[in-house]
């Protein structure tokens, strides 16, 4: 259950729904084409948010809305959170998505930084 609570799945249901979206706008998509490139997005999205939550796991601690994260509370240790998010990016990368989905690998980090002093 912690590494399910750390994937985030209510992100990851937002990001589907809008990569989704934008598959049909686009045009027909082939099923197999809808399946890969869903698939490799929730298990990338799913990867960046358990390496989010790792690497902001002390800000997560002091913050009302995160101090909950398993990564924070410690239900989860760091390694268990980046194996976990490792092998869910690699797997990303098996799916058969789009390139810009599932290039990322271990190494899928959202694009924002954190800006403290």
């Amino acid at each position: 259950m912690d590494y399910l609570k750390a994937a985030q799945p209510r992100i990851v249901a937002l990001f589907l729904v809008t990569v989704l979206a934008a598959m049909l706008l686009a045009g027909a998509p082939g099923a197999w084409l809808v399946i890969a490139v869903l698939a490799a997005t929730a298990l990338t999205v799913a990867g960046a948010a358990i390496l989010n939550n790792v690497l902001e796991r002390d800000l997560d601690a002091r913050m009302e809305r995160t101090r909950r994260r398993p990564t924070a509370t410690g239900e989860l240790t760091t390694v268990q959170a980046l194996v976990f998010s490792s092998v869910l990016c690699a797997a990303a990368g098996k799916t058969g998505g789009s390139g810009a989905v599932t290039g990322a690998g271990p190494f899928c980090r959202p694009g924002r930084r954190r800006w403290t002093r």
